[in-house]
């Protein structure tokens, strides 16, 4: 398989005929899909396996979460997972043409990657596009400090080597937000280098029952990851850490 796409799902079901269809788009990109439910009770693993009846059995997955939230079934999915590079979704996003194909092209180029990340479209519930997010117009970049700086990480138009993933544990299980700002710090930390991609590869969603439509919840989830990362800092960072 050329590319494994981890996606989980807890109550999915309204999402998921939009996600399946963009993914049928990018099929001669050779991917795998690997779904875990996570302790869905809207029957999203019996729409999903209808989705996908059609498709050879040697190019989807699904898994039986336990409800640990996000961070695991993710970690479930990169185990699971067949090839060298994993691509997340979410199950409420909706991947563009070229959500696959583009992050394979550039990661088969350029062996000294070990990530890259596109834009995105914000939309509403009904999918209807609002604004562009082109974080590289904006100076985010991919070092640890320029990543801490302006935390620019949407896991939908992530793509990562599953080597580099594996080096720093895959994501932090014991995290319930700002998981994905928190697994790019430490690939940082650890020298894996990004790039962008300077197109929009997904319709980031935005409704109620997503992390970003709980505001608090999220903020002190990031002031908490941020903290953990700005410990031990030399003195003459401290400024900028307060700062931060």
């Amino acid at each position: 398989m050329s590319i494994s796409v981890v996606l989980p799902m807890r109550d999915t079901a309204t999402w998921l005929p939009a996600l399946v269809a963009g993914l049928a788009r990018e099929w001669e990109t050779g991917f795998e899909l690997i779904a875990i439910d996570d302790a869905s009770s809207d029957g999203s693993a019996d729409l999903l396996k209808r989705l996908c009846a059609h498709w050879p059995q040697d190019r989807w997955k699904l898994i039986e979460g336990d409800g640990r939230g996000v961070s695991a079934a993710r970690n479930q999915g990169i185990a699971a997972s067949r090839s060298e590079l994993i691509a997340f979704l979410d199950a409420d996003d909706r991947p563009l043409p070229g959500r696959l194909g583009l992050p394979l092209q550039i990661l088969k180029k350029r062996a000294e990657l070990s990530h890259v990340h596109g834009g995105w479209w914000r939309c509403n519930a009904n999918g209807e596009l609002q604004h562009r997010v082109n974080p590289w117009t904006e100076g985010a970049g991919f070092s640890w400090r320029q990543f801490i700086e302006h935390k620019a990480v949407l896991p939908s138009a992530w793509t990562v080597r599953r080597e580099a993933l594996l080096s720093v544990d895959g994501f932090d299980e014991q995290i319930r937000h700002s998981e994905d700002v928190d697994l790019l710090l430490r690939l940082a930390a650890a020298g894996h280098r990004g790039a962008w991609i300077e197109t929009e590869l997904v319709r980031y969603r935005i409704h109620r029952d997503n992390a970003s439509g709980r505001l608090r919840p999220q903020l002190q989830g990031l002031l908490k990851v941020l903290n953990r990362h700005l410990q031990g800092l030399p003195a003459s960072d401290r400024a900028w850490a307060k700062e931060l």
